[in-house]
């Protein structure tokens, strides 16, 4: 489950039927004090639009992620796609879908 909110990003990717992954864009000056379960749980629930049941949170950490685009992304008759074109944190899993859209339309620089 994935939501883009005015509040920031948020995911929560299934690891297992017992376990999840949750994610949640905050500022950088944050830390892992400043976000209680209680506070987890109530903000994925506003950034989804919908309740999330809450489970034991067993780790947290703020950590800092980088998104990089390049360009020009095309040289005479070559392209960048995907992954080569943006560089994005392995935990974003945008590879393919930004090759997708880079092939389906590929900018000139």
């Amino acid at each position: 489950m994935l939501a883009v909110h005015s509040y920031g990003f948020a995911a929560r990717i299934t690891r297992g039927p017992e376990a999840s992954r949750l994610y949640l864009q905050c500022p950088l000056t944050d830390t892992a004090d400043q976000w209680p379960d209680e506070r987890v749980w109530d903000e994925l629930g506003t950034r989804f639009g919908e309740p999330v049941a809450p489970g034991p949170i067993t780790s947290k950490q703020v950590v800092p992620l980088r998104g990089v685009v390049f360009s020009p992304v095309r040289h005479g008759r070559l392209f960048l796609l995907g992954d080569a074109a943006h560089l994005i944190s392995p935990m974003g899993a945008e590879g393919m879908s930004l090759a997708l859209h880079d092939a389906r339309r590929p900018r000139c620089g």
